[in-house]
């Protein structure tokens, strides 16, 4: 297909720039409003992650560096190295930044595997090749370690096997890998959703044009803040054609490669294009591109089966295969003696994104698990607007049903809940459910709104991590076509005049919030509906903090868990009394 063909592409109304987060400054800078927080290292024991984590220089003159991941606790054996080579459009994030740093962690714990997470210089400030040559650099930096391991650092001489080295790159980041491949010999380039463009416009971005994850503009202007000045999408850089006429002969002398991509990813078309050239070539390619997945924050696998490094086992069960949902469990490890609650979890995201599986969703409830203790199941709802609501609270109901089943008949019952959970304290969302006795529901941050603005929603507009235009905008992705923010499913007030006794008839509640999250208005007065109907409510509002602050503040997130042991400890022996 033509570009012509897509006149909707240049028209969108969409600002890329606001889109981003980012400001062109008149020098040619960026000002970056990041939403995603950054993660300081944890280098030394005791340390919650399951791996730890330093940072080293790398090249003083252009004030590059690493961060290394090593497993907690290392295993005997000596390990891989991963030069990792993190995503984010050439111009955007860092390995300290929350969703890299919370993806290495753990996958160094379960590959096992020590990762160095290059922090190289972003665009537009340091245009391409600038990545290309820090990759190279840390190339040369692993092999000046391997040439003298008792100069090398310690977490690779005494943990790395140099023999076993491997590139992985993430987006922009498997870019950076192809290319820093192409320069140096290794053993294997996995390739994580690489980031390939070109002029003429391939189906797949013809199709997901206004993708909500990588609207095409927004890929658009990423390109060309970072491809050299008066270059364009057919630049070598950019376009596998190009790379492959440029690079001929090279391309057939890289490593095995692996290429992982979703067929909801507007790149995708292009990643495979890279697939066949690299197989044109003669490489060894192994791909895996999936239907059902988009561009997105990286996912978790689970861990059903010891050993492990993480705190808790986890497994993917299936929920209701007609609505194609399914939970992820969550089991101590290794688990206590005594029975234990069954918690069931809804994660967040707006109703639009996120899965158990998303880094942020599964390390909560891998800690969680662990340290109540208790075996959680994580819904992995139907999200909008595909599914706009209700079908998430659908889905929770087929999750209160399922777990109604499993107490039920605990012989047929999925082995982990039949061997470790007391069916009689299930702290969650609904009563009478009998067998199952439901104890309480704790909501983290609920998310409420209204078409009436709140004090904290005007005082907070801007916020960084749920500006308004942000909040509104998933609303109306979530309620049902027609409907605004005054509808049941959003207005605390709205649900009062709906609901009515019904409401008192809910069991025990816990509400946390922070003073620093625009919704947190909406969240007090759905605590004053409750209390006012009869409910027990705890309730726990602390001025210094902000929406959703304890994926990003380790100290944020021991209280909230501390919080949510107590109130399931406190109910759990009043009802075993």
């Amino acid at each position: 297909m033509s570009e012509a063909a897509a006149p909707s592409i240049s028209s969108s109304a969409m600002d890329p720039f606001e889109f981003l987060k980012i400001k062109l400054n008149p020098d040619g800078s960026l000002t970056r409003n990041y939403v995603v927080p950054t993660v300081p290292p944890s280098p030394t024991p005791p340390t919650s992650e399951p791996s730890l984590s330093v940072d080293i220089p790398l090249n003083a003159a252009t004030n590059t560096s690493f961060r290394l991941f090593l497993p907690h606790p290392p295993p005997a054996q000596k390990l891989p190295l991963i030069l990792y080579f993190h995503g984010g459009g050439f111009i955007l994030y860092h390995p300290s930044s929350f969703i890299f740093h919370h993806s290495c962690t753990p996958l160094a714990a379960s590959l096992p595997a020590v990762i160095a997470s290059v922090d190289y210089r972003l665009s537009p400030e340091h245009r391409l090749p600038a990545a290309y040559d820090d990759a190279l650099d840390a190339l040369l930096w692993a092999q000046d370690q391997a040439r003298d391991p008792a100069q090398a650092h310690p977490w690779l001489s005494d943990h790395v096997d140099f023999s076993k080295c491997f590139l992985m790159g993430s987006s922009a980041g498997g870019n950076i890998a192809y290319f820093a491949a192409l320069v140096h010999s290794t053993t294997i380039s996995p390739l994580s959703k690489s980031s390939e463009s070109g002029s003429q416009r391939s189906d797949s971005e013809l199709r997901l044009v206004n993708d909500r994850i990588l609207p095409l503009p927004a890929n658009d202007l990423m390109w060309s803040l970072s491809l050299p000045e008066g270059t364009d999408r057919d630049h070598v850089y950019c376009n596998p054609t190009a790379a492959d006429a440029a690079h001929g002969d090279k391309i057939g002398r890289l490593p095995a490669c692996f290429i992982n991509g979703y067929g909801g990813d507007p790149l995708v078309d292009k990643q495979k294009e890279l697939a066949r050239i690299l197989e044109a070539r003669g490489v060894r390619v192994e791909k895996r591109f999936v239907e059902d997945g988009n561009y997105v924050v990286p996912t978790v696998p689970p861990s059903p089966t010891p050993p492990t490094s993480e705190p808790s086992l986890s497994v993917d069960i299936p929920l209701n295969a007609a609505a194609n949902t399914s939970l992820r469990l969550f089991l101590p490890h290794p688990p206590p003696a005594q029975k234990l609650p069954l918690i069931i979890h809804i994660h967040g995201g707006g109703f639009i994104l996120f899965h158990p599986s998303s880094v942020i969703s599964h390390q909560f409830c891998t800690s969680l698990a662990a340290s109540l203790p208790a075996v959680i199941a994580s819904v992995d709802y139907r999200l909008s607007p595909e599914h706009r609501l209700p079908a998430a609270y659908d889905d929770a109901l087929d999750a209160l049903l399922w777990a109604q089943a499993q107490a039920r008949d605990p012989a047929q019952a999925h082995p982990w809940l039949r061997d470790h959970v007391d069916f009689s304290n299930a702290p969650c969302t609904r009563p009478r459910l009998s067998p199952l006795k439901i104890l309480g529901i704790f909501m983290n941050v609920p998310y409420f709104s209204g078409s009436q603005r709140s004090d904290s929603e005007l005082r907070l507009v801007n916020d960084r991590i749920l500006p308004l235009p942000a909040n509104d905008l998933m609303w109306s992705l979530s309620l049902p076509e027609g409907t605004d923010r005054d509808h049941v499913y959003c207005n605390p007030t709205a649900v009062e005049f709906a609901y009515g006794n019904k409401i008192g008839r809910l069991p025990a509640c816990f509400i946390n919030g922070y003073g620093g999250d625009p919704l947190v208005d909406k969240q007090k007065e759905f605590a004053k509906i409750l209390e006012a109907r009869g409910v027990r409510v705890e309730k726990r509002f602390v001025e210094d903090g902000y929406h959703a602050v304890e994926i990003f503040d380790e100290t944020k997130a021991l209280a909230l868990a501390q919080n949510i042991k107590n109130f399931v400890l406190s109910l759990t022996s009043e009802f075993s009394k």
